[in-house]
């Protein structure tokens, strides 16, 4: 997080808190907050995954997706996407129902985005033909703008790793920049505040 990279990205959220562009009580808010902010025009844009949430509303046809930002010492845009991992442990007393259970998962969840808004992205092509998935313009629009310059949540690692999980489950990453948003003004003592809370993770 002490990267000039990391640090370039926070100072830009500081510049949008100190010229009045987001609010500084959207450090807390929640994601149904800022979608009714949006819904009622006092907020005209919104972080989602998937906005899911503006189909169907009087809003819908006013509404478009951003692609990703690009930063002045990055030479493409840049996002990344979430992944979820299911781990089926080594030491399992039933490792062949285990996997036998993660291959029907992983075959049997379209239900869950064609029927169940699942606001979020299959893991499987084959999901992306179905037509519930295929004519919905909030869920292609945003796997346009992940095929521009998109990472994993946990890049350069190629899947989750232990350690994530106590990462995000302290909220590890995405407080430096809620600090920022809440009125913080030295960038370098907030990155490395939370550089040092990571690193205890990983030890």
């Amino acid at each position: 997080m002490t990267s000039p990279e990391f640090i370039e990205m926070l100072e830009f959220f500081k510049q949008l808190r100190q010229e009045g562009l987001i609010s500084e009580g959207s450090a807390s808010y929640s994601s149904s907050d800022v979608q009714k902010l949006f819904a009622t025009g006092e907020a005209c844009m919104v972080y989602e995954g998937c906005p899911q949430f503006v189909l169907g509303t009087e809003v819908e046809d006013k509404c478009a997706i951003m692609g990703p930002l690009q930063g002045p010492s990055f030479d493409k845009p840049q996002t990344y996407a979430w992944i979820t991992g299911a781990f089926v442990l080594a030491d399992t007393e039933y490792p062949e129902e285990a996997l036998d259970f993660l291959e029907w998962w992983s075959q049997n969840t379209k239900i869950l985005f064609t029927e169940g808004r699942n606001n979020s992205m299959p893991a499987r092509n084959s999901f992306l033909s179905d037509p519930a998935i295929a004519s919905d313009w909030t869920r292609l629009g945003t796997i346009e703008c992940a095929k521009v310059g998109c990472v994993t949540n946990a890049y350069p690692a190629p899947s989750l790793y232990p350690e994530f999980s106590e990462i995000e489950g302290q909220g590890l990453a995405g407080n430096a920049i809620r600090d920022i948003m809440a009125g913080g003004e030295d960038v370098m003592a907030i990155a490395e505040k939370y550089n040092e809370q990571i690193a205890n993770c990983f030890e």
